[in-house]
């Protein structure tokens, strides 16, 4: 079963080319969200997020397959698909950021 959607449109203090790299580098992606992170931030790239069991009750793994990457607009995944299955609208969430300036600021919405 596919969990359902997620749904974010927040605004922040911070230029899209900064919010571009703390949502697609792994170092950045560690600071705020996971343990520990790796991307090969291409098309059908893939990549792993793992979480060390402080912000979760238990240790996890995710894996993850890069879908869009449109530098410094769109960014966008899918995860939570069962281990050794390949990732597909049926058996997997798609995560996509998409990133628009305003002003000195980015709107990033996360659906």
């Amino acid at each position: 079963m596919i969990p359902g959607t997620i749904e974010r449109d927040i605004v922040i203090e911070a230029p899209v080319e900064a919010v571009w790299r703390a949502v697609t580098q792994p170092d950045q992606i560690s600071r705020w969200f996971t343990g520990a992170a790796e991307i090969d931030l291409r098309p059908n790239g893939t990549g792993t997020l793992v979480w060390d069991g402080r912000a979760t009750s238990q240790p996890a793994t995710v894996h993850l397959r890069i879908v869009t990457i449109e530098p410094p607009r769109t960014f966008s995944f899918r995860w939570l698909h069962p281990a050794g299955a390949a990732a597909g609208d049926n058996n997997s969430l798609l995560v996509k950021f998409t990133l628009t300036p305003e002003g000195g600021h980015t709107r990033l919405r996360l659906a």
